[in-house]
């Protein structure tokens, strides 16, 4: 499940949120409803969202993606149909249990719930960035679950979402390399590769985005990978 989490890479920018407020000034203003606009509770979500990726302490983590989702359900109540409130509210699910193992099974099915509701408004938010996500997590997830109606690993339904993404999106290199690694885990070496040099091609221009690193980091595992079945 480790690898699952630390697999979501979703591209999110901006500083820190905590960086004009306290934790708890942020968590009053957000708990008392107070006048976000959807604009600014989008992006609050989308700044809690980078920062939980780049933190390294679970305590950290888990504190950013239960911010993150404040965030993302204000926007839901007041912009049922913003695709981007849904897409955030993923997100932090999905960050808050790379944190808090226990009980994943809840999150698996609140992130896809949630992703499902983001594509029927808007499939091409963030680069389609819950396809993205689907595809990551069908990847990523474990083959069993000890649950009867768990959700586990699907590469074929991973690699149908994944295909969307570039469909929509072929420009983004994260697209790609999810790809990449779901094609590798099929057993598609050569088309693996393929689409992480395609993913490595396109990677520079994006240099500024803040997810740029972790796919740099992205990039060399599956490298590594593919060089260890190949030799």
């Amino acid at each position: 499940m480790k690898q699952f989490f630390l697999l979501l890479f979703i591209a999110g920018g901006g500083a820190l949120f905590f960086g004009c407020a306290s934790p708890q000034t942020e968590h009053a203003k957000t708990g008392n409803g107070l006048s976000w606009t959807v604009e600014e509770l989008t992006e609050k979500a989308k700044e809690a969202s980078s920062s939980a990726q780049h933190a390294t302490e679970a305590s950290e983590i888990k504190n950013f993606a239960q911010r993150g989702r404040e965030f993302a359900e204000k926007c839901i109540e007041r912009a049922p149909e913003e695709a981007a409130c849904y897409y955030y509210r993923a997100t932090h699910v999905g960050l808050y249990y790379k944190a808090h193992i226990f009980g994943y099974q809840d999150g698996v099915k609140q992130m896809i719930s949630d992703c499902e509701r983001a594509i029927s408004i808007d499939p091409s938010y963030d680069y389609a960035g819950c396809h993205r996500l689907l595809g990551q997590l069908y990847t990523n997830l474990p083959k069993t679950t000890a649950r009867s109606n768990g959700i586990i690993r699907d590469l074929s339904k991973a690699e149908q979402h994944l295909r969307e993404a570039l469909r929509i999106a072929p420009e983004y290199p994260e697209n790609h390399l999810a790809l990449s690694e779901n094609l590798l885990a099929q057993g598609n070496v050569a088309a693996s590769l393929d689409a992480l040099v395609r993913a490595k091609k396109l990677a520079p221009q994006w240099k500024l985005d803040t997810s740029f690193r972790l796919w740099e980091m992205t990039a060399h595992e599956l490298e590594k990978k593919i060089a260890q079945v190949t030799q």
